[in-house]
């Protein structure tokens, strides 16, 4: 993600409005049902945690784990 020759040159903030308001992001919590009528599965947190979230990842310095 902090790649952004991959991101679509976004930056922190960017990254913090794309994940707090992209309507394709928002899918994943709306995501209706699959081809056999059974309800898609959620995230494990809402999307205001996801944003808060993304949000102290930002401010944190958008910090990566070692491979």
């Amino acid at each position: 993600m902090t790649d952004r020759r991959r991101n679509h040159n976004m930056d922190g903030p960017a990254l913090l409005k794309h994940n707090a308001g992209d309507t394709l992001v928002g899918w994943a919590w709306e995501p209706g049902r699959d081809i056999h009528g059974v309800p898609r599965t959620l995230p494990p947190l809402p999307r205001i945690e996801f944003a808060e979230a993304t949000r102290r990842w930002v401010e944190a310095g958008m910090p990566c784990p070692e491979k």
